[in-house]
């Protein structure tokens, strides 16, 4: 779960109907968890570890800003000592860059150290793709708060997740996905995504008959 508040934990899910009932209990997974293990995080393979480590700096309360951009930087600088290709790297950066948010004034400071390492090792991949729109599309669809451009931003963000766990999608989820409106229901199948363990699972969930998400 991606939410902030360490004691909430719904483990499980129930509906009546009549004398009837059905009672389904699950263990809970929450990014809270991982607090305190960023070491840890940083050491493991899993590229979902870099996502976990953006998600605690992003929710992190009472840290200095120099040090949230510090890692946010070192976070970015990773997907490169990783060896990841480019499309990998803009996909995870765009993803990093959506859920840890920095104020407007550390956002041009992060920007200029990524410019200088991307200078260094002679791989501008971030710096041109923001010259091509990444960085206009983010500050629309998440700074700027417009719903519309939420929704877009969380449909994307949610093909980039799938697409980074399990590969190319099938056209016919991603048109499913983009055909959704309910910005709830993409953050909730977001929480799928990052949890199970293949797509056909998923796609239940998105089709509405999985007991993951409540229609």
């Amino acid at each position: 779960m991606t939410d902030t508040d360490k004691n909430y934990r719904p483990g499980e899910y129930k509906r009546e109907f009549g004398n009837f009932s059905l009672s389904f209990k699950f263990p809970v997974a929450k990014l809270l968890d991982y607090q305190g293990r960023e070491e840890e995080l940083l050491k493991d393979e899993n590229v979902f570890s870099l996502l976990i480590l953006a998600f605690l700096g992003a929710v992190e309360k009472g840290e200095a800003i120099d040090k949230k951009i510090l890692l946010k930087v070192s976070l970015i600088k990773e997907l490169y000592k990783r060896g990841y290709d480019r499309e990998k790297i803009l996909q995870l950066y765009k993803f990093i860059d959506w859920i840890f948010v920095l104020p407007k004034e550390a956002t041009e400071r992060f920007h200029e150290e990524i410019k200088k390492y991307e200078e260094e090792k002679k791989m501008t991949y971030i710096t041109t793709a923001e010259r091509i729109g990444i960085k206009k599309g983010i500050e629309i669809g998440i700074q700027q708060g417009m719903q519309k451009g939420a929704l877009l931003k969380a449909q994307e963000m949610l093909q980039n997740t799938l697409t980074i766990k399990f590969g190319d999608l099938p056209e016919d989820i991603k048109a499913q996905i983009t055909q959704i409106n309910d910005l709830d229901k993409i953050n909730a199948l977001f929480e799928i995504a990052i949890r199970t363990d293949s797509l056909d699972e998923f796609a239940i969930n998105l089709n509405g008959n999985g007991s993951g998400i409540i229609n």
